[in-house]
């Protein structure tokens, strides 16, 4: 499988952006859990997921 195939698998069968936005409000809300990573970390990561995935690499053009 191409990273193509894995995207759209994942948002077709675990609604891969609903869970991602569904995370974002919680974390919004609550904040970070435990002080492993610091809030800048936690922003960033969810940034490169975003920008992994809405890339030409991570995602074919319907997908965006």
């Amino acid at each position: 499988m191409d990273t193509h195939q894995i995207t759209t698998w994942a948002e077709r069968e675990h609604n891969m952006m609903h869970c991602f936005f569904n995370n974002l409000k919680v974390y919004t809300k609550e904040g970070p859990k435990g002080n492993l990573y610091s809030h800048q970390i936690e922003i960033q990561a969810r940034l490169q997921f975003l920008t992994s995935v809405f890339s030409p690499v991570g995602s074919p053009e319907s997908f965006r």
